[in-house]
């Protein structure tokens, strides 16, 4: 293949994603699939609304490629418990099952809670996978320290281009890919 006709279709599926979702703003807690229909209308789909109980299962390691990078976006952070008691757990056990079942994702995943939402975002078709998402947290938080007083903490995303996904965390508001 052509090094053009590669670059094309890297654009091409970069694109499916890049400011494509909207976030109801009533949309209640749960872990949801944003993704489009084949006339570029987003479709939202509900996988569990209630599940935060922690995962038994925590892997933090993991080797990252060339190129992977974190970004500490700034803007309204999010509280520290609504992450880390329910929206991060919510998202790990979602990822959990993928390892179970080899689900694969193309859209963004994300799982919302109070004010804080846990996602993935996958260009390709992408497994979430429990040690990747751990191991991106570790690195987002000791990376974007900011806001971490008072119970606040600062949104981030780490940014996986040759895996076509990103991981991150962020306001429940906020536009994630």
């Amino acid at each position: 293949m052509k090094l053009t006709a590669l670059i094309s279709l890297f654009a091409a599926a970069s694109s499916v994603l890049a400011g494509t979702y909207t976030i109801p703003e009533d949309l209640p807690d749960g872990t949801y699939l944003f993704t489009l229909d084949a006339d570029g209308n987003q479709i939202t789909t509900l996988l569990n609304a209630t599940n935060t109980d922690t995962a038994t299962e925590r892997e933090r390691a993991y080797n990252w490629p060339a190129g992977t990078y974190t970004a500490c976006p700034g803007g309204d952070g999010l509280k520290f418990s609504d992450f880390f008691d329910h929206a991060w757990n919510m998202f790990f056990n979602e990822c959990y099952d993928s390892e179970v079942n080899l689900r694969y994702y193309t859209g963004a995943l994300f799982s919302s809670y109070g004010t804080s939402k846990a996602y993935m975002c996958a260009w390709t078709p992408n497994i979430c996978r429990p040690a990747e998402w751990a191991a991106a947290i570790d690195w987002m938080r000791n990376t974007c320290p900011g806001l971490s007083s008072n119970g606040f903490m600062e949104t981030a995303f780490l940014q996986i281009p040759a895996w076509n996904k990103r991981y991150g965390y962020a306001r429940n508001t906020a536009s994630i890919c």
